[in-house]
């Protein structure tokens, strides 16, 4: 037992007893770094037999071995001698998701999103994204859905990501910082383009993008500042050459068409007909987009000498500055009489 170097090897084998078993760890090319090695998980070895505490030094070298010698940091753990809670390690999906505490409310507005065939779990996962005054974060409790919550992006948009997030690190394997691997993430992405009609080179770009942001979200968390992105050098493709959906400008007489069936339609989404035909009308006429159209009131449009505007407020615009936008002489006369109607402060 002891320090070993094989004829033709390069690194010393480190050869100790652990629980009567003669085991062996891959030790370095130098003799004195490897003996240094031995030395510490003699101590380790120690620990373990004796149902003593791991020394502090111990215990911050076990925490640098996963990035700096993972061989050993694996053999170390099929010896028994070190587990997850000595290397301080975090799972990713507990650093993707984080901790949180219900506020009273939370269950009952989970089970009013609990529809069209979401789970309970994902009608969880809305509203911590779309209301976060029901519930507490503790400090150093968050994860990176907290983070892209607090960065004011919306709900959609902070469920997409965490999803598309937790969906490579389960298909992958990717469990730890470790795991995190530019080329399974290149090799899984090719299989779904390959497999599935609904994901094309644009989603493809988009995962990489979102396991970037969370790796440099990742390394900061833990600490890791000499290391690198392990996506940074993974190219996106060229969207151009993947054209999913072909989109043109629609003709007049189809606008016309699709205003004049919702005009005569029954309602949906809680809209009547005229009232989802004036929503085609200024989502057209003034070009904003859903959110845009959903934040409008009465008070949202004003008359100048110049004609009618509208304001969009800048928590919902896409480059979160308030837009005033003018609307069209034709447009405002439909929807003056229209606006009457309505009760004011009502979106």
């Amino acid at each position: 037992m002891g320090l070993v170097k094989q004829a033709g090897r390069v690194t010393h084998e480190i050869r100790l007893y652990v629980d009567g078993k003669a085991q062996r760890f891959p030790g370095v090319k130098s003799k004195t770094d490897s003996r240094a090695i031995e030395t510490r998980i003699k101590k380790l070895i120690y620990a373990k037999a004796h149902f003593q505490p791991v020394p502090t030094e111990i215990v911050a070298w076990v925490r640098d071995l996963p990035t700096k010698q993972p061989r050993l940091f694996k053999r170390l753990g099929e010896c028994g001698l070190v587990d997850d809670s000595l290397a301080g390690r975090r799972r990713l999906l507990d650093l993707l998701y984080g901790r949180y505490q219900p506020r009273p409310g939370f269950e009952e507005r989970a089970k009013g999103l609990k529809r069209n065939g979401a789970t309970l779990e994902q009608a969880r996962l809305r509203v911590r994204a779309a209301c976060p005054d029901l519930y507490d974060v503790a400090p150093g409790e968050g994860g990176y859905f907290q983070s892209v919550v607090a960065s004011g992006n919306t709900p959609a948009h902070v469920v997409q990501q965490v999803r598309r997030i937790e969906c490579v690190l389960s298909e992958c394997e990717m469990h730890y910082w470790e795991d995190l691997s530019a080329e399974r993430l290149k090799q899984w992405l090719h299989r779904q383009r390959t497999t599935r009609i609904d994901f094309g080179v644009t989603t493809s770009n988009a995962h990489i993008k979102v396991m970037r942001a969370f790796a440099t979200w990742c390394r900061a968390q833990l600490k890791l500042a000499d290391a690198g992105n392990p996506f940074e050098r993974l190219a996106l493709l060229n969207q151009a050459v993947d054209v999913r959906r072909k989109r043109r400008v629609p003709t007049p007489e189809e606008l016309a068409r699709i205003i004049a069936a919702a005009n005569a339609g029954e309602s949906e989404h809680g809209l009547t007909g005229k009232d989802r035909a004036m929503l085609y009308r200024v989502a057209l006429g003034v070009a904003l987009r859903v959110s845009e159209c959903a934040s409008l009131t009465p008070e949202s449009f004003f008359v100048t000498p110049a004609g009618m505007s509208v304001r969009v407020l800048a928590g919902y615009s896409k480059h979160r500055r308030e837009d005033v936008l003018p609307v069209s002489t034709s447009l405002e006369a439909i929807l003056t009489p229209w606006l009457a109607t309505k009760p004011a402060g009502e979106r």
